[in-house]
């Protein structure tokens, strides 16, 4: 069966719970919550962190490292979502917003590439894979 608009929304939604427990509650545990228990994340650095519990550490040494920069907002668009029963395939842009003093910047580009699973009703990433657009820095 293909994808209803419902079942789009519901991904995109996902994304968004995502990218607030991320940027704004930084809650590990709600982040490891968006994907399937044996999820995969893979960096654009390549460093992949797989389950919930390494999801958890990985994201939390991540906040260390951005302890120090201003605060970061994942912003996403051109979301492209395909798929058929409880499996999908869903790409879209990623905008880092740095939020500083004189106001916000970007800080980079990207794509997001993820494969989703619908689990108990529910769908999750069940792998994120992130790159980083590269182009010189001004």
């Amino acid at each position: 069966m293909a994808l209803s608009d419902a079942d789009r929304l519901e991904i995109v939604r996902l994304t968004a719970l995502y990218s607030w427990a991320l940027d704004v509650t930084r809650d590990a545990a709600a982040v490891a919550a968006t994907f399937t228990e044996d999820g995969l994340f893979v960096g654009d650095t390549g460093t992949a962190s797989r389950g919930r519990a390494e999801l958890m550490s990985h994201f939390e040494r991540t906040w260390e490292r951005w302890a120090q920069r201003a605060p970061l907002r994942h912003w996403t668009s051109n979301h492209v979502i395909e798929g058929d029963g409880d499996e999908a395939t869903h790409t879209c842009y990623i905008l880092l917003l740095a939020l500083e003093e004189g106001g916000p910047r970007v800080d980079r580009t990207g794509i997001y590439r993820d494969r989703l699973q619908r689990v108990e009703g529910r769908w999750l990433f069940a792998e994120r894979h992130v790159s980083i657009d590269q182009y010189p820095r001004f």
